[in-house]
């Protein structure tokens, strides 16, 4: 009767740990969202920059709220101008909601027109549109206005501290703000020549605000990329990309992607102490952002800790489910566990989302 009893209260323990599972990971899915790429309802077709901008600073704003589960930039920038309906585009990034806009310049005035849909339904949950004249300040006002909206319809938990982090007003230059805005855009391409160019956007962003923060990590990020992707040397990147994130942290000691960005370049450095310990802090500040968990997996693979690499790697995966990149080095991991098949059918995936890369060939070439 003794074991009938244990046994029986095993399998209920088993049932209720899986059904604290299923709500939790239920709960994790009614607080996720996709943000489309920001339409640009401009007369003048060179404002998409700034309609990219605004979307990129508003997915950076939602990153810091570690309650929701946002899709990062590399996987909803396929969409822009997509045929999808709402239901698809969700269920092809794994959210329950998704919010969409445009922004609008005219003059010195500015429109910002948002909704956020329930993907099940299709059924809008919020909607508002923002008329403001074009300053920094109202610009930094209505992301935050925004970002707290989405956390109130999708009832997820603000902290204090997060409030204060989206709050925030990294600078009150206009010039300043629209040159990172390039510069970030730029970055995002990945080859030598716009590297090099948003490199001098960021610049020129510093000379209009030497305490623009986040511009002076923007500044280190191309510096870092520029030793990674043109191979310059330690002294020409690395070593100036440190003593501008210092300066970045001195004024800004919350500011997430200056952890992110030291960190890498701590890895780069084969200081793989100093990096956990940035990426640790990164984490804390910007917990959506996918970056974070792929650059640190690299590093707690390099430490052999590679259940906590392939944990990483998952959730960057989850965050960007769209990414090249993260897609083949997630599904990579499990060689390295000896799970063959398991990372075979996860190659067959990225390999019908991404036919032409000769990335996922050669590594199972080399399997």
């Amino acid at each position: 009767a003794g074991r009938a009893n244990g046994e029986a209260e095993t399998a209920a323990n088993v049932a209720e740990d899986k059904a604290a599972a299923e709500a939790s990971i239920q709960a994790a899915l009614e607080r996720s969202i996709a943000v489309l790429p920001l339409a640009n309802r401009s007369a003048r077709e060179e404002d998409q920059y700034f309609a990219d901008g605004m979307h990129d600073d508003l997915l950076t704003q939602l990153a810091k709220i570690a309650s929701l589960k946002v899709i990062s930039r590399t996987s909803v920038m396929r969409y822009r101008d997509t045929e999808l309906s709402i239901p698809e585009i969700a269920a092809q990034l794994g959210v329950n909601s998704i919010l969409e806009g445009g922004v609008q310049r005219s003059g010195d005035q500015i429109r910002v027109n948002m909704q956020l849909i329930e993907a099940k339904t299709d059924q809008h949950l919020w909607a508002e549109t923002y008329d403001r004249q074009m300053t920094a300040e109202n610009l930094f006002a209505i992301q935050s206005a925004i970002t707290r909206q989405i956390t109130d319809a999708l009832r997820a938990n603000l902290t204090t501290a997060e409030a204060e982090r989206i709050d925030e007003r990294p600078t009150d230059n206009l010039e300043a703000l629209q040159e990172y805005m390039k510069g970030q855009q730029l970055l995002a391409l990945r080859t030598v020549p716009a590297i090099e160019e948003g490199k001098l956007h960021f610049e020129q962003a510093i000379e209009l605000d030497p305490e623009f923060a986040v511009a002076l990590t923007g500044l280190a990020n191309a510096y870092h990329l520029l030793y990674e992707y043109a191979s310059w040397s330690e002294t020409e990147s690395l070593d100036l990309a440190m003593g501008l994130l210092d300066q970045a942290l001195e004024l800004s000691p919350d500011l997430g992607e200056a952890f992110m960005v030291r960190g890498e370049i701590y890895r780069h450095r084969d200081e793989l102490d100093l990096a956990v310990l940035d990426f640790e802090r990164a984490v804390e500040l910007i917990p959506g952002n996918a970056a974070v968990y792929h650059w640190f997996s690299f590093v707690r693979a390099a430490q052999n800790e590679r259940d906590e690499a392939l944990a990483l790697l998952q959730r960057a995966h989850a965050l960007d489910p769209m990414s090249r990149v993260i897609h083949i080095n997630y599904a990579m991991a499990p060689f390295f566990k000896g799970r063959d098949e398991e990372a075979l059918v996860e190659l067959g995936r990225v390999k019908q989302l991404h036919p032409e890369d000769p990335a996922m060939y050669t590594y199972e070439a080399w399997r």
